[in-house]
């Protein structure tokens, strides 16, 4: 996946996770999923997320890691900001139809490394992942070409759910089991567990409000060999389209118990997203604009299919370099 997104928040700490909870009306403890459709705001958000598909998203993404200690193993230099924080931007857009994926994301701050544009798609079945950097002739200022062979199987990347997330939409096809249906309000609170991530599982609260958004989530992620993570998901705003509506600004938040907060040199990092853009509907013409990935002249191609490593010179001319060597097996 794209190194920009690809920036994948393992830092998510553990804290006690939600009170479990059993439907008042149900003494198994578990509810159907089908009774989501008996409440007006869960309908909506069941019927929203079945339609997300053939669309385009278009939003920025801002990342922040937070370290206030002491690097292990030494002090901080003189003048070191006792509350440190790395902040990164980056403007995306999604188009999604079907099994077929585009990213075009674009770096918006000073960790760019030169990238001026990344493209990942699997549009057509190889997937096809270029980093544009720069259209001259050097080659220490090339482009990269990565080309692997179709998946076997389809999932959405974890950074494409967390976006989803933060906008309060398409949580409702990693529903596994719900535990309780409650009317609060102006909000329908629901709790149950997701399949997610994959081979783990996870504890969840949601608030649902009247226009089928999620408008908070607690979620307590169990993931294979890792302590349970407890994230916090919050939006506001609204952008409708057609008959999609979605928050415009979320944002994902670990919760760290102070013991963690305590350790020396750990870094803790949250998630913002903004909402520009949403395009339904999309025709072939501008599905085949939105997901059009052209492979740069001056660029290095390392190309999974044909096992080879090339070159595109400056004029678009081609040359293998040599094959790609397999991956030594890995010390179990």
């Amino acid at each position: 996946m794209l190194s920009g997104l690809s920036l994948i928040l393992g830092v998510l700490l553990f804290a006690s996770p939600p009170e479990a909870a059993g439907d008042k009306n149900e003494a198994s403890g578990t509810v159907p999923i089908e009774k989501l459709k008996e409440y007006p705001a869960t309908a909506k958000m069941l019927a929203a997320d079945r339609k997300l598909d053939n669309l385009s998203l278009s939003y920025q993404r801002v990342w922040r890691w937070h370290r206030s200690m002491a690097r292990f193993g030494g002090e901080e230099p003189p003048g070191f900001p006792k509350d440190w924080v790395r902040e990164g931007k980056s403007a995306t857009t999604l188009t999604l139809r079907g099994q077929e994926m585009t990213f075009a994301h674009r770096p918006l701050d000073e960790w760019a490394g030169g990238i001026r544009l990344e493209m990942w798609s699997n549009v057509g079945g190889p997937r096809r992942r270029v980093t544009y950097r720069g259209s001259g002739r050097d080659k220490l200022d090339a482009s990269w070409v990565e080309v692997e062979p179709p998946a076997n199987d389809f999932r959405l990347p974890d950074g494409v759910t967390r976006m989803y997330w933060s906008f309060g939409v398409r949580y409702t096809p990693w529903i596994a089991t719900v535990t309780s249906i409650e009317c609060d309000g102006a909000l329908t609170r629901v709790k149950g567990t997701l399949d997610y991530p994959k081979n783990g599982t996870t504890l969840f609260v949601l608030e649902v409000d009247g226009d089928g958004i999620v408008r908070r989530a607690e979620l307590v992620i169990h993931s294979p060999k890792l302590e349970p993570k407890r994230v916090v998901i919050s939006n506001t705003g609204k952008l409708e389209t057609g008959e999609l509506t979605f928050a415009t600004h979320g944002e994902i938040r670990p919760e760290v118990p102070e013991w963690v907060s305590r350790l020396r040199g750990r870094c803790v990092g949250d998630e913002e997203f903004i909402l520009e853009k949403v395009r339904t509907g999309l025709t072939d013409e501008e599905y085949r604009q939105l997901t059009n990935l052209e492979i740069p002249n001056n660029a290095y191609i390392r190309d999974a299919q044909e096992k080879v490593h090339k070159y595109r010179d400056a004029d678009g001319k081609e040359q293998i370099i040599g094959p790609i060597k397999p991956s030594p097996p890995r010390n179990r």
